[in-house]
Parts: structure tokens; C-alpha cells; sequence
């Protein structure tokens, strides 16, 4: 099978395409069919010449590039992609952004569409493309018209003929996009199987939880052994459907190690913003970036994902709902990253730019006292970090060294929230291990004043702690 996604702009005619190629119609929801437009990720198959060909069809408006990541990011790099563009309209500011994202992607294999080719010159839209796709992975797309579906077809065979075999007996990591409650059968997610083989009846692992494979299907039918590159649906037994979401992994048990943080090797020497959005498969965490030096960063994430050294992230500025310029990677880890991952760093690409990352090192949650005081934008909790500013740890209580971090609840754009199974509290908390104040006390409790305070003006009056601030009564006194 080969799994081919679509970009391209918005109204470019992706989803058109995809239906003449397919005879299936890919938006599901019936807010896409009733406004005419792609919103969330859809899906098709047909076969051709024997070749079974399944279509991830994305959205192409700009609001809904989150999406459009969590479908080609969970590809592997070998997985083509079909990318339209409009002769009418031309080269657009999303046709910009997807090229962009597929390129960070790594993405080596596109057929280039021109539709409407019928209502306007392909000319200028072929060689506005061309251009773009040079200075890319995708330096030498096949080109066809939406018009001639018969030579869309024959690209499309041409395309699916330059792909390398994938690796069938690599660990399974299937990146979930979709999850969902089937009446009868339980919960069932979907996803591409970019690596390895899938049985029924096999053990596979979600949050750190065992679950097993009840039923297995791929482009509508039962399956004992589904192998890589497919679209798959797992019956999962073992876990709710309120527990398991886009984003999420079902992987071999103990082949992968869960991260809240990680080094990433940089292609270019820029600034990048402290707050971001990293897109890892399917998943798009909001993470806090500490520069390591010109070309390399230590990314926090919100929550624990499944990484390995040389897997290829996308960093995204969420407060313009844009990928972010600044960030550019390797197709490697850095020497210097790869010697501390234990692994050797690959050939460089020539300082080509992409807005990606490269994964070279990966940490536990757990961290002793001289630990945390290398994370970047972190206060100890526990076993855990809040996402916030760099803090130095002094017999396991955390001192902020600026402004105490904000707690931000998580949107679809990937604002920063506070990670699974951590608490967000103020310095002086219990899980902050206490303030100037509070020392030698339990954190975050009431401090009560002694007799000195009783006789004074208007009673007495506890000293409150709220974070880094002091709120006194009248008639109280200051301590600390």
C-alpha cells in the first residue's frame, strides 16, 4: 500500500481530485460538506494497476494547519505527496506553508497538480511552483494537470515506483488521529503505520498501560497482519476512548522512551522564541525553548512523548499561526548532541533551511537538585516541571530566578498548558517545596503570628503568601 497525503492551498481542489481519483468523497464532518470546505482530516482509497493507494486528504486553510500537520507528520519522509495548485490563483500563502512544512518534514517524493487548468494558463502556476519545489526536498516533482485525470494517473504510478521498501520489522509507533467509540466492538483508533507489523491479538503499549489489539482493518477490511506503509483501525482492548486521542501512541511495550525533554539540532544561528509549538506525528505540544549554543536548542514539552534520536520535529510560532521562521535542522543530530545521545551524527545537508528539528537526546522527568537547574524554563514539582522560567533548586525548594510562570490553558493552536499529571502552583506551594516565608514550615501554609502581633492595631491579622507576592492585613507585621 502506499499512503499519499495532499496539500496546497485553500479552494486549490484537493478534495475534488482526490474524489475523481477515488470515486470517495473524503470530508466526513457535516460542517465540510455543508460550507464546501476541509476542516479536518479526511481519507480515501482506490487501487490502481493493482497498487492500493490511500489518500490523507488535509485542510489547506490557515486556521487549520494543526490538522494538516498531525496528517503528513505522522508519514513517514518516503510518502509521497500529491500537492495542488490552482492555475486561477496561483502560488498562495498557504501553498507557502505547506511546501515549507513538507519540506521540514523531509518530505523527497510530489506529484505537482495544477488544477483548473481549464478556466486559466497552467503556465505561470508551473513555473511559480517549480521555482519554490528547487530550493527544497522536493526538487523534482512530477507535474500533471487536474484536467487530464489519466496522466495524474500515470505520474501517480511513476511516483509510487521511486519509493524505497519500508522497514516491516521495525517497532511499531503509530501516531493516533483519529479515536472513537464503535458500539459493540470498544475503542478504536486510526492511524499510519510508517514502520513495522501489526497483528491481532497483539500487546501494545499506550501511556505506560498495556492494551491489546481485539480487531484490525485497513481501507474498510479485516485483517490478522496489517505491515507498513497502511492506514489501519486498531480495536483496542485495555483502554477508554476518554483516554486516548489525537496525539497520542500505540507502540511495542518497552521499545520507546517517554520524554518532557529534548535536544534538537538546528540548521541555521537565529533567535528562536521561548515559547513555541512543537508538531511530533500527530501531536502539537506547546514546548519552552532554551538556545544550547547558534545551531542547537533544549525543547520542554507540556507532556511526555515517545521520541528517538533522528526522529524530525516541526516548531511553530502559535501567536501568528504560522511556522516559525527562525528554527532550521539538520537531517542529523549535531556532533557534539550526537556523542552525548550516544550516537553518531550523519552528513550534513548543505545549510539547506526547513522550520524543523531533529531530536538528539531525550531526558527523563525525574531530575535530582543539580538536574534542575538545567531546565529550561522549569520549576521541580515532584518528578515533574512546570513550564516557566529557569530555576535553581536549594535542598529540593525552587526559587524562581524572574517573574513566576504563568499557567496557560492548552488550545488547538498550541498555547502553552500545564503538562499531564502536573500541578501549576505558585512559589511557597507544597510541590514548589516553599518560600522565604514558609521555610521550615509546611509550603503554602498559613504562617501564624505569634503574641508580639496580638496587641497590635485591629488584632491579629495572618500574613498571606501568594506566590512571590505578600499580602499583609492591616495590623499585621512583615517576616521574612
Amino acid at each position: 500500500m502506499f499512503v499519499i497525503a495532499t496539500a496546497g492551498h485553500v479552494d486549490h481542489g484537493k478534495s475534488t481530485l482526490v474524489h475523481r481519483l477515488t470515486g470517495m468523497w473524503p470530508d466526513r464532518l457535516a460542517e465540510e460538506q455543508r460550507r464546501g470546505l476541509t476542516i479536518d482530516l479526511g481519507f480515501a482509497w482506490t487501487e490502481l494497476d493493482g497498487r492500493q493507494l490511500a489518500f490523507v486528504d488535509v485542510p489547506g486553510h490557515e486556521r487549520f494547519v494543526t490538522n494538516m500537520l498531525a496528517g503528513s507528520g505522522a508519514m513517514p519522509p518516503d510518502s509521497p505527496v500529491l500537492f495542488v495548485v490552482a492555475a486561477t490563483e496561483g502560488w498562495m500563502p498557504q501553498s507557502e506553508e505547506h511546501l515549507a512544512a513538507l519540506d521540514a518534514l523531509r518530505v523527497r517524493h510530489a506529484l505537482l497538480v495544477i488544477s483548473k487548468a481549464d478556466l486559466a494558463d497552467p503556465g505561470p502556476a508551473i513555473r511559480a511552483a517549480s521555482e519554490r519545489f528547487a530550493t527544497t526536498s522536493m526538487a523534482d516533482p512530477f507535474v500533471a494537470l487536474g484536467t487530464e485525470l489519466d496522466q495524474v494517473r500515470t505520474k501517480l504510478l511513476a511516483l509510487t515506483d521511486r519509493l524505497p521498501e519500508p522497514d516491516r520489522d521495525a517497532d511499531v509507533r503509530l501516531w493516533v488521529d483519529r479515536a472513537f467509540t464503535v458500539r459493540g466492538a470498544g475503542t478504536v483508533v486510526t492511524g499510519t503505520l510508517s514502520a513495522g507489523t501489526i497483528r491481532v491479538g497483539d500487546e501494545l503499549e499506550h501511556a505506560g498501560q498495556r492494551v491489546t489489539v481485539r480487531g484490525l482493518q485497513s481501507l474498510g477490511r479485516d485483517h490478522t497482519e496489517v505491515a507498513a506503509v497502511a492506514r489501519v483501525a486498531l480495536n483496542l482492548r485495555g483502554v477508554d476512548r476518554r483516554h486516548i486521542a489525537r496525539g497520542d501512541t500505540v507502540r511495542t511495550p518497552g521499545a520507546w522512551l517517554d520524554t518532557t525533554e529534548i535536544d534538537v539540532s538546528l540548521r541555521s544561528a537565529v533567535k528562536l522564541h521561548r515559547e513555541l509549538v512543537a508538531h511530533l506525528g500527530s501531536a502539537a505540544v506547546p514546548v519552552y525553548v532554551r538556545a544550547l549554543g547558534a545551531e542547537a536548542a533544549r525543547l520542554r514539552l507540556s507532556r511526555p512523548l515517545p521520541l528517538r534520536v533522528g526522529d524530525i520535529g516541526l516548531l511553530r510560532d502559535p501567536g501568528q499561526h504560522r511556522i516559525a521562521p527562525e528554527s532550521r535542522s539538520s537531517t542529523s543530530p549535531r556532533p557534539a548532541c550526537a556523542a552525548r545521545c550516544g550516537a553518531r551524527a550523519g552528513p550534513g545537508t548543505g545549510g539547506r533551511a526547513d522550520p524543523a528539528a531533529t531530536v538528539c537526546a531525550g531526558r527523563g522527568a525525574a531530575r535530582d537538585g543539580a538536574a534542575a537547574r538545567r531546565i529550561a524554563g522549569g520549576r521541580l514539582a515532584g518528578r515533574s516541571a512546570v513550564v516557566g522560567r529557569q530555576t535553581r533548586t536549594r535542598r529540593g525548594n525552587g526559587h524562581p530566578l524572574g517573574r513566576r510562570p504563568r499557567c496557560r490553558g492548552g488550545d488547538a493552536i498550541g498555547n502553552a498548558a500545564p503538562a499531564s499529571g502536573t500541578t501549576c502552583r505558585r512559589a511557597g506551594s507544597p510541590a514548589a517545596g516553599g518560600n522565604r516565608a514558609g521555610r521550615g514550615r509546611r509550603a503554602g501554609a498559613t504562617a501564624r503570628h505569634g503574641p508580639a502581633s496580638a496587641g497590635r492595631r485591629g488584632g491579629a491579622h495572618p500574613r498571606r503568601t501568594a506566590g512571590r507576592r505578600t499580602v499583609s492585613r492591616p495590623g499585621s507585621r512583615r517576616i521574612g
